[in-house]
């Protein structure tokens, strides 16, 4: 008899969890979430979630193991024992008790997740309300500056002291560390760009590292050194402590150092102005200029407040920052914009566009709206980032492709590769789908990261991720983006890899293996289009596609060859035919129809015949395996030539026999060995105007046949000369009548 699944017994309980969850509800309805709780109450109720969605799989094969413990006991009879019907009634009670602890925790999840979609609400209220929020306007700042004037007019440096020195010697080991190895990474950096520079293959980001490296030993010094502390000190040092300033400060340094030679590599790798992307020295100081005041800007906005100065003077020099580097940097875009196509055709709009932005950033700084100018400003600058990156992946991927497309008959050779007429096309065509698929995935990260930047709520850019990884659906099927583009980008993979398993194969076979080439031919066919098939069922896995449907395919597909699949079904079918039981082989000289040529190629839906005037003509399979077809070499490349000579009358037939004869049997093509019927003349008819003779002998290889006909003919008629006999024309012999 089946007993009940016993499981340990657990602390929590879901009555007591779903009264907590219920009073987060509460606390959540009634005041704003402050967004350093937001992830402690996330994590408490996901605790809780956790812990119900646990218990519910233990109750629930508690409630099976009761079930089938149940069933073992059979239906309620009459007359059973009491101890079999006090077992039941002891079953079913565990199960009423079992369902009703269910019902609690099923209880749990619906309010769980109640409270997670309540918080995520209040989260974006927050997180809106603060963007939007309005200050104190520039006018009363200055206002409060002229009551308080006199007072705390000097900087209090305690913060930064405090924070310099909460700075421990393990943290200043390791960024002296980093310092030294950034250094050595840029040396060795240097080295291996310089050998591109010529090349001229790299992009922006080969010129961004020749740029640096051109510039001076000691720009070059600093700017390594600020790269390896700003590294190490986001890694190292604390967010909330008294350093909390230092990461911002190193990331200052490196924007003012790194930018100018960014914009400089931006604009040299387009070379679409008539300078060649070359910058002016008054561009170069603007560049210079701007990359100081977005230094300061980061600064100001990103760095915790030190408490230098008085509120009122704080902002005030925040508002002072924020003017000279948005009028820096919109002098700077109409200055560049020469550099870039799109932006120089539409200079005066670009030239609105920034008027209008600078307006708008300084309208919301003057009227307190500065946390909406932040996200503005900080939106602009990750948008200018994110362009450089997708400028320098681009860059580099282009440069990639282009390396291995100037490299390929090496990388041939390398693996063994003998290129044939057409083979460099097909074997590259899988690159160039590739270069297209990766192109679309760049454009949708770019796409998302710009969502990213600009929705402050953070709600656009994660129904964007949940509908690319989700999906959606249509009726009852799921259709997920993000794993179709993934089941597409894997199939592409695996055809070029096949395209490339198949050659190395075909050549390795031809060289190492003994396979004749009809056989490496089929063999070659059926391992190519098998590994077609698992590329196309990976890649369908992948997409999502649901194999156990294929029933319902596959009964749709019977219908469909029923009727319009017929053909190409046939033909198919014909195909695997030929390539398995091999009638007829590549290179075979073979007679269909009205067409005669030799096989060029066998596929499984058609066989390319290329007839004796280079014409290639395609030949469904089934019509080579339901009509006769003519194999000149089939199993035996050997085959009869028939030469016919008439000679004149009152030739020697005796020596036009000896004389064929000897042309025959020695030429070296014939076969005289006795394998096959050896060379014989046969005097056919007496003619019109000739006595008639046949050649017949056989050949090696009869698809020498026109050749050897041609050379026998020669050698015929150079014989009978040397021996008097003639070669007679029609001759007619006209009788005119007269009439008296």
């Amino acid at each position: 008899m089946a007993e009940p699944v016993q499981t340990d017994s657990t602390d929590y309980d879901p009555v007591k969890g779903n009264q907590q969850v219920k009073k987060l509800i509460g606390n959540i309805e009634k005041k704003p979430v402050d967004p350093g709780q937001y992830e402690s109450l996330r994590n408490e109720i996901a605790g809780h979630l956790r812990q119900g969605e646990k218990q519910q799989e233990v109750l629930q094969k508690e409630v099976e193991g009761i079930d089938a413990a149940l069933k073992a006991l059979g239906d309620k009879v009459e007359g059973e024992s009491a101890r079999l019907a006090k077992e039941r009634a002891g079953l079913g009670s565990m199960r009423k008790l079992k369902e009703a602890q269910l019902a609690e925790y099923r209880l749990l999840a619906i309010n769980g997740k109640e409270a997670l979609k309540r918080l995520e609400v209040k989260r974006q209220e927050g997180q809106r309300s603060r963007v939007l929020g309005k200050e104190a306007p520039l006018w009363s700042l200055v206002t409060e500056l002229r009551r308080s004037a006199g007072e705390r007019l000097l900087p209090d440096w305690a913060k930064i002291r405090q924070g310099i020195q909460a700075v421990t010697e393990h943290q200043v080991v390791a960024l002296v560390l980093s310092a030294f190895l950034a250094l050595w990474l840029f040396a060795m950096l240097a080295v291996k760009v310089e050998r591109y520079l010529d090349s001229d293959r790299g992009g922006s980001l080969v010129l961004l590292v020749a740029l640096i490296n051109r510039h001076s030993l000691l720009y070059r010094l600093g700017l390594a050194i600020v790269v390896g502390v700003t590294s190490a000190s986001w890694l190292l040092l604390p967010r909330d402590e008294a350093a909390s300033f230092l990461p911002w400060l190193s990331l200052s340094l490196l924007i003012a150092l790194l930018l100018p030679a960014l914009a400089e590599s931006l604009c040299r790798s387009t070379g679409q102005s008539t300078l060649g992307g070359i910058l002016s020295v008054p561009q170069r100081w603007l560049v210079r200029l701007a990359a100081v005041g977005a230094a300061l800007l980061v600064f100001t906005l990103g760095a915790p407040d030190l408490d230098l100065v008085s509120e009122p003077v704080s902002l005030l020099l925040r508002f002072v920052v924020v003017c000279c580097t948005t009028f820096l940097m919109a002098l700077t875009i109409i200055s560049l914009s020469c550099f870039i196509p799109v932006l120089r055709a539409r200079g005066r709009m670009l030239r609105f566009l920034l008027f209008v932005a600078a307006a708008v950033v300084l309208y919301l700084e003057v009227f307190g709206f500065r946390a909406f100018s932040s996200h503005l400003l900080s939106g602009f600058a990750w948008s200018f980032v994110l362009f450089a990156a997708a400028v320098m992946v681009l860059d580099l991927a282009r440069a990639f492709f282009a390396i291995v497309f100037d490299n390929r008959h090496r990388m041939f050779e390398r693996l063994g590769i003998r290129l044939d007429e057409g083979d460099e096309d097909e074997l590259l065509r899988g690159i160039g789908w590739l270069r297209a698929i990766l192109k679309f995935i760049l454009a949708v990260s770019i796409l998302l990261v710009l969502v990213e930047i600009w929705d402050f709520a953070g709600v656009y850019a994660q129904a964007i991720v949940a509908f690319l990884v989700n999906g959606f659906e249509i009726g009852k099927l799921l259709i997920v983006p993000a794993r179709i583009v993934l089941g597409i980008f894997i199939f592409i993979v695996g055809w070029s890899l096949t395209l490339w398993v198949k050659k190395i194969l075909d050549q390795k076979w031809e060289q190492e293996a003994a396979l004749a080439e009809s056989t490496r031919e089929a063999l070659l066919t059926v391992t190519g289009y098998v590994c077609y098939v698992v590329a196309a069922i990976v890649g369908l896995s992948v997409a999502g596609v649901n194999f156990s449907g294929l029933a319902v395919i596959a009964g749709a597909l019977s219908v469909g060859i029923g009727f319009g699949l017929q053909n190409i079904v046939n033909n198919f079918v014909s195909g695997l035919i030929l390539l398995f039981e091999r009638p007829i082989k590549r290179g075979d000289w073979i007679v269909a129809g009205s067409t005669e040529g030799y096989v060029k190629k066998i596929s499984v839906r058609s066989t390319i015949i290329q007839t004796f005037d280079r014409a290639d003509v395609i030949v469904p399979n089934s019509e080579l395996i339901s009509s006769p077809v003519t194999n000149m070499m089939f199993n035996d490349p050997r085959g009869r030539l028939k030469v016919s000579v008439g000679v004149a009358y009152g030739s020697d037939t005796a020596l036009v026999r000896r004389l064929l004869l000897e042309i025959a049997g020695g030429h070296g093509e014939v076969i005289v060995d006795g394998s096959s019927p050896r060379p014989d003349v046969f005097f056919q008819e007496f003619g019109e105007s000739s006595l008639n003779f046949d050649l017949l002998c056989h050949l090696k290889n009869i698809d020498s046949r026109v050749r050897v006909r041609s050379e026998m003919n020669y050698l015929i008629d150079a014989a009978f000369r040397r021996h008097g006999i003639e070669i007679p024309f029609p001759q007619r012999d006209i009788h005119i009548r007269t009439t008296a």
